[in-house]
C-alpha cells in the first residue's frame, strides 16, 4: 500500500493543499514554520486512525487520502472531533479493513513524543543505557529487532522439523539481517564493528582492543542511523509508507548523501515521505522529488 494523493482543507484556517505523490521518494522542503512537519503529522495520524489525538488536530478541517490499493480515507470535523470514514472503491468499509492492509512507519528526530512513565521504567530496566528520548526510541527499535530474531528462530525450527518447507523466505531474512550488519559496519568504520557473535545488539571498539560498546554509548548520529537501519529491516521488504522527520539531524554530511539510497537498498518497496532541510539529501539525485511547501500552499490556493 502506498499513498497516491492527498488533500487537506482549511489548513491553518483557510489554506487548502492537494498533491499527487511519487511512489518511491517524496521530500517536503521549506523554511521553519512552513508546515512540513504539520502536514506529515496530519497524514500519519489519519493513516493510523488517530486524527483527534494528533498534536495538529485543530490545524485543519477536512482531509482526503487516496491509496494505490483502492482504499481511501476521508476526515471531517464534527463537534471538534475528527471523524474518519474509510472506503474501498465506492463502498464504505470498516477502518479495520484498511488497517489489515496498512504498513506505516515514522521516524521523528526532534519534537519527540513523551514516553509514558511506565514505558520508560520498563525500557530503563531492560536497557540501563536508555536515558534520552533518542535512547528510548532506539531501545524500542531494538526490542522490535529482537522479536524479529525470535520469529526467525521459529522459522528455523519449522525448517528443521519440516524439511519440505520452502526455505526461500528464511534465506531472505538471513540475507537482509546480514546486509544491515554489513552496512552498519561500513558506516561505522573504522572505529566500530557490529558484534555478530553476541546474542544482543552491541558493538566493538576496534581501536581499543575490541572493547564492547552498548547502543547507549554510540554518538547521537550513530544512534539515529541505527534506528533507521533496523526500522527499515523490520519492514521485511513490504510495500509500505514511511515518514522521516528531519532524519539528517546529528548525521555527518557523507551519511546524509547516501541515506535514501542506503535504506532503499534494504527495502526497495517502501514509499518515503521526508521533511528535511538538508541539501545533501535533496541534491543526491532527488531534486525532482522535492515539494516546496510554501509554493505548494500558494499554488493550491491560487487555483481555488
Amino acid at each position: 500500500m502506498k499513498l497516491d494523493t492527498f488533500t487537506i482543507k482549511n489548513l491553518w484556517g483557510g489554506r487548502t493543499i492537494s498533491i499527487k505523490l511519487n511512489e518511491d521518494v517524496n521530500i517536503f522542503s521549506g523554511i521553519n514554520g512552513s508546515g512540513k512537519t504539520t502536514i506529515m503529522n496530519i497524514l500519519h495520524s489519519i493513516i493510523c486512525g488517530i486524527p483527534s489525538h494528533s498534536s495538529c488536530a485543530n490545524k485543519y478541517d477536512e482531509a482526503s487520502l487516496v491509496f494505490s490499493n483502492d482504499y481511501s480515507l476521508h476526515v471531517q470535523t464534527v463537534n471538534d472531533e475528527k471523524i474518519v470514514t474509510c472506503y474501498y472503491g465506492e463502498n464504505e468499509v470498516p477502518f479495520e479493513d484498511f488497517q489489515k492492509n496498512r504498513i506505516c512507519g515514522v521516524v521523528s528526530t526532534f519534537d519527540s513524543y513523551i514516553v509514558p512513565d511506565d514505558e520508560k521504567k520498563r525500557l530503563s530496566e531492560k536497557y540501563p543505557w536508555s536515558h534520552s528520548d533518542l535512547d528510548f526510541k532506539l531501545a524500542n527499535t531494538i526490542d522490535a529487532y529482537y522479536m524479529y530474531i525470535v520469529e526467525l528462530s521459529k522459522l528455523i525450527q519449522q525448517a528443521i522439523n519440516l524439511p519440505s518447507i520452502d526455505q526461500t523466505q528464511l534465506q531472505q531474512y538471513f540475507h537482509d539481517m546480514t546486509e544491515v550488519q554489513d552496512i552498519c559496519n561500513s558506516l561505522f568504520a573504522p572505529s566500530l564493528r557490529w558484534d555478530s557473535t553476541a546474542s544482543k545488539v552491541q558493538f566493538l571498539l576496534l581501536e581499543h582492543d575490541n572493547k564492547v560498546i552498548t547502543p547507549g554509548e554510540l554518538s547521537s548520529g550513530e544512534k539515529q542511523m541505527l534506528v533507521l537501519l533496523l526500522n527499515t529491516l523490520l519492514l521485511v521488504k513490504s510495500e509500505c509508507i514511511v515518514f522521516w522527520d528531519e532524519p539528517e539531524l546529528s548525521m555527518h554530511v557523507d551519511w546524509q548523501r547516501i541515506l535514501i539510497a542506503t535504506m532503499q537498498r534494504i527495502n526497495p518497496n517502501m514509499q518515503l515521505i521526508i521533511a528535511t532541510h538538508s541539501p545533501f539529501i535533496i541534491y543526491d539525485g532527488w531534486e525532482n522529488r522535492v515539494v516546496n511547501v510554501q509554493k505548494l500552499i500558494k499554488s493550491s490556493n491560487d487555483d481555488r
